[in-house]
């Protein structure tokens, strides 16, 4: 509801990256426009909300929205993004990490990738680091979006080896380890 998101409606998360490219200096970048949100907005209907998270340095140059577009770049805590949406979509941002926890569809929306990547390198493989698809044109996206449940089922054994490779850790027991590290194990005995 903080969102405004109606009950019922789908909840999607798009969130790029600042480029480099178009940024006017180390701390303030102009939102992409690979895509008319509003009109995508408008196309996938009334069953859709498009939340759009981007990038601080996009926040610093003002990024509008309007309609079922909400501006979600100044919320304050991104994992309430993460859990209210229902589908993501991606491109560079180590976001592609925390929402591939969650087991939703994330499409990779990468327009420009090989100018993203054009003396720059990545820390990771990006190849390896995207479980789901990536999709270069505007026009293939509200596709994929409506596609979304059987695109994650397809990239499903992907997403798990992704998380298994990358974020083993992450198995809902990372607490009790730390508790046990620090204090020791306290499994059994009284606290």
């Amino acid at each position: 509801r903080r969102l405004g998101i109606r009950p019922g409606q789908q909840a999607l998360l798009y969130a790029p990256t600042f480029r480099d490219y178009v940024s006017a200096d180390d701390t303030r970048a102009e939102m992409i426009d690979f895509v008319d949100l509003g009109r995508l907005a408008r196309r996938l209907g009334d069953d859709y909300v498009i939340l759009l998270r981007g990038h601080p340095f996009n926040a610093r140059s003002g990024t509008q929205a309007e309609g079922r577009v909400v501006n979600v770049t100044d919320y304050p805590d991104i994992n309430d993004l993460i859990v209210a949406s229902d589908l993501a979509v991606l491109d560079y941002s180590s976001l592609r990490f925390d929402y591939a926890l969650t087991g939703k569809p994330a499409i990779f929306f990468v327009p420009d990738r090989e100018r993203y990547f054009r003396g720059r390198e990545g820390f990771l493989p990006y190849d390896e680091t995207t479980p789901g698809p990536q999709i270069t044109a505007a026009a293939d996206l509200e596709r994929a979006i409506l596609d979304a449940p059987r695109l994650a089922a397809e990239h499903e054994e992907a997403r798990r080896a992704f998380l298994s490779r990358f974020m083993e850790l992450e198995d809902g027991h990372a607490t009790q380890r730390l508790i046990d590290r620090v204090f020791g194990s306290v499994r059994g005995r009284d606290c």
